[in-house]
């Protein structure tokens, strides 16, 4: 089989924009498109990655690549296999900041999504089936964090962290979120739908999921009100029968490891900001 293609993106290299080098004939299943500095600051660009097993990568690490439009989503995921990492996006439109409208496999990690009316969005009613969110921080939306409105199938959350979304962190219509290691506080209420199969740590006293802990708040931010959304000391976790297979080998949303200590729980999309305090009253409620 051969080698991945690597197309660059950003001053200096072969294309000046993301959308060029997605739409480029030589762009092919399973190639990567590396996205790096730019003069400008930022994309000012509306992405659509439409080509099948297309992955994109911000170069710079902890979200110093910003893809920020006038208007419009900015970044839809198209077709099945794609993905999206290490990227912020933001805009002053009131707009989905990643819209999925693939049927299957897709994956966004490690990224910031600022504003808009949704941050992560499957846009279609359809049969999805194994999309997966991770390691993503989400705030500020004015309607819900992390949107599914899949048939059938699932999408499985892991490791992000959901603020100051105005009705829910996150919502599924019709389908079934499957869920661990999700942080979320200070959204109209945490978490909105059925279906859900989870172990995520809340404020929200009535979030449903199996395992699900509340008494989280917006205080146990390292700085909440300034969007410091690092948990200013780990949980630990007292019943390891609702997590199976933790503690994990896992990086967080700035590439720092996160250890194996046993009975740790590590939520949302930072590593626990002071190591090896528990705190938080050791969320005693997980147990």
């Amino acid at each position: 089989m051969a080698a991945p293609n690597i197309w660059t993106v950003g001053t200096g290299k072969t294309y000046a924009t993301i959308s060029a080098a997605i739409a480029a004939a030589g762009t092919l299943v399973g190639d990567f498109v590396e996205v790096y500095a730019t003069a400008a600051g930022s994309y000012p660009e509306n992405v659509n990655l439409n080509k099948e097993g297309v992955r994109v990568v911000g170069m710079i690490p902890n979200q110093g690549v910003i893809i920020n439009p006038a208007a419009g989503s900015i970044f839809t995921m198209g077709n099945n296999s794609t993905g999206l990492h290490n990227v912020t996006l933001t805009s002053a439109a009131n707009t989905d900041r990643v819209t999925i409208s693939a049927f299957f496999s897709v994956r966004v990690s490690s990224c910031v999504c600022i504003g808009g009316s949704y941050g992560i969005r499957e846009a279609n009613n359809v049969n999805y089936q194994g999309n997966k969110i991770d390691n993503c921080l989400i705030y500020g939306a004015s309607v819900v964090g992390i949107e599914g409105t899949v048939n059938t199938g699932f999408v499985m959350l892991e490791h992000c962290t959901i603020c100051k979304c105005t009705t829910a962190g996150t919502r599924n219509a019709l389908g079934r979120f499957l869920a661990r290691g999700m942080l979320c506080a200070g959204n109209g209420t945490d978490y909105l739908g059925s279906g859900v199969s989870s172990q995520n740590v809340s404020a929200d006293l009535t979030a449903p999921g199996v395992g699900n802990v509340t008494g989280f708040n917006t205080a146990d931010f390292v700085n909440y009100a300034g969007n410091d959304f690092r948990i200013s000391q780990a949980a630990r976790l007292t019943t390891l029968a609702r997590l199976p297979g933790y503690p994990l080998v896992a990086t967080d949303i700035t590439g720092r490891r996160r250890p194996t200590r046993e009975r740790v729980f590590f939520a949302g999309a930072y590593h626990g900001f002071e190591q090896p305090t528990w705190g938080v009253g050791e969320l005693s409620g997980i147990a």
